[in-house]
């Protein structure tokens, strides 16, 4: 349970300040898998060491999400399309990449199976996450600027916010995010598969909303996504 809350809950603080400023990223699902793929191939096929091959998976995820931020707020859904495109996108590439990589090795499970005080690494990184981007979002100008994107992108470009730039960097995060949560899964399961966070979207947006997130943008607080997908996930297993 604690790591399929680490997944979630580190998707969800890049999708927490994205619907604060108005927007979602359909497409996490779809780089979370082909980042782990990514990974793997680095280190299996290529023979990339372990923290190369992991940092080729997330920024191959971060430069993929930052495409979806060709924005503007007279296009609001210009984003969502440019998602989709993506999504098509990454099911042909894993098409194409068969079945995905299996008993990566190299040293590779380091990230996703080494344990601290009897818990899997995963679960720690989505805690520094989760501390790093409530303490950013609370007290840095910022990603606070989300707020006003989300309350009317017109009023916060004219009162001087550049908003296809704030937009463009929080789904550049977004990316980074997704392609960290596929690498460390890879690296857990020692195995990159086409089917890894299928139906991850809906998750994320879930345990955002129950976090304090509105669907309608703007109001919203950073109350720990990851507690809320803790509640989701028990509410599952009922």
């Amino acid at each position: 349970m604690l790591l399929d809350t680490a997944q979630t809950g580190i998707l969800a603080c890049g999708m927490m300040v994205l619907m604060i400023s108005g927007m979602f990223d359909l497409s996490i699902g779809g780089i979370l898998r082909f980042s782990g793929i990514m990974a793997g191939v680095a280190v299996k096929q290529l023979g990339f060491p372990p923290i190369p091959a992991f940092l080729v998976g997330c920024a191959w995820a971060s430069s993929s999400a930052a495409s979806t931020a060709s924005w503007s707020p007279a296009s609001r859904s210009r984003a969502d399309r440019d998602a989709c495109h993506r999504v098509g996108l990454s099911r042909g590439l894993q098409l194409v990449s068969g079945a995905g990589v299996t008993n990566i090795g190299n040293g590779f499970t380091i990230f996703g199976q080494t344990q601290i005080l009897g818990i899997y690494s995963p679960f720690w990184f989505m805690a520094v996450i989760v501390v790093l981007f409530a303490f950013l979002v609370g007290n840095t100008r910022y990603f606070r600027q989300a707020y006003y994107i989300g309350g009317n992108a017109r009023a916060a470009k004219l009162s001087g916010i550049s908003v296809e730039w704030t937009v463009f960097s929080f789904f550049a995060i977004m990316g980074l995010l997704s392609g960290l949560a596929g690498a460390l899964l890879a690296s857990r399961l020692n195995t990159a598969v086409v089917l890894a966070g299928t139906g991850v979207e809906l998750k994320v947006i879930t345990a955002v909303v129950l976090g304090g997130a509105s669907l309608a943008a703007a109001p919203g607080r950073f109350t720990a996504p990851s507690s809320a997908s803790s509640s989701w996930r028990s509410c599952r297993m009922r």
